[in-house]
Parts: structure tokens; sequence; C-alpha cells
């Protein structure tokens, strides 16, 4: 009995653990890109998550592998991106849309 619920519990951390990737996020100004600094941060298809982006765009997204919409508020404009969160933990650049 405790070897079956020592299994259960160690599939059910297995399937739930979330993976931490870093997403620097830009967007489209003058010609060029600009970092989308200290936006908050919220992914619709999971309402625990919440955040802000640092002075260079920057944040970790700590996710289950996926595929995520994510929206993006600063100073009251309002950004969109998808990002692919899958744990390799390599710095990605996105370019957020309005």
């Amino acid at each position: 009995m405790k070897r079956a619920s020592l299994a259960f519990l160690m599939l059910t951390i297995g399937l739930c653990a979330a993976s931490a990737d870093v997403f620097q996020f830009k967007i489209r100004f003058g010609g060029g890109l600009s970092d989308l600094a200290y936006a908050v941060v919220t992914v619709p298809s999971n309402p625990d998550f919440r955040g802000r982006t640092d002075k260079l765009g920057r944040i970790m997204l700590k996710l289950p592998n996926g595929t995520y919409d994510v929206k993006l508020v600063e100073d009251r404009k309002e950004y969109k991106a998808t990002v692919k969160v899958g744990g390799d933990k390599t710095l990605k650049v996105v370019v957020a849309e309005p």
C-alpha cells in the first residue's frame, strides 16, 4: 500500500511540475524594438500567474510546459504575445503586439 501511494505521489508531482523559462518582451517603436519594461504580465489560461517585467522587459514564467497566450499591460497600453514554455532555461526574445 505504501509503495502504491508513493508511486501515485511521484506521478502527481511529475505531472504538475512547472518549468521556468525566461522571456524578454519587446515592442516595435520608432522603426526598431524597445524593451517592454515594468509591464504587468498575466496568462489568461492560468489566472494564478501574475508578474511584472524588469527594466529590460524580462520575466521568468514558471508554468507547466506548453504554449500560452500572454497579456502585458504597460502605461495603460495592452499588448499580447504567445510563448512556449519548455524548461530549457534560455532567454527567449518575444515581440509583443498591440
